[in-house]
């Protein structure tokens, strides 16, 4: 699992405060994690002030309708 922290500015394009996304071992599917429970965790922080990401060039892309009612705060 990899979490984020974006602050309220952002959240036109990600949700706004901590979330984690999770990645299956073989890297072919991913998505948010909406709850979870560990008996052992170890955590990790890496302190970033920028990232990037590569969106797709295809058409059903270019011509998705992208509303922002998915955004909720989970602070």
């Amino acid at each position: 699992m990899v979490g984020f922290f974006c602050p309220e500015y952002i959240g036109d394009i990600n949700v706004i405060g901590f979330h984690m996304h999770s990645v299956s071992d073989d890297a072919s599917f991913g998505g948010h994690v909406m709850d979870f429970n560990a008996s052992k965790l170890s955590v990790e922080i890496d302190y970033i002030s920028e990232y990037q990401f590569l969106l797709p060039q295809t058409q059903d892309f270019l011509n998705a309708r992208f509303e922002n009612t998915f955004q909720y705060n989970t602070r």
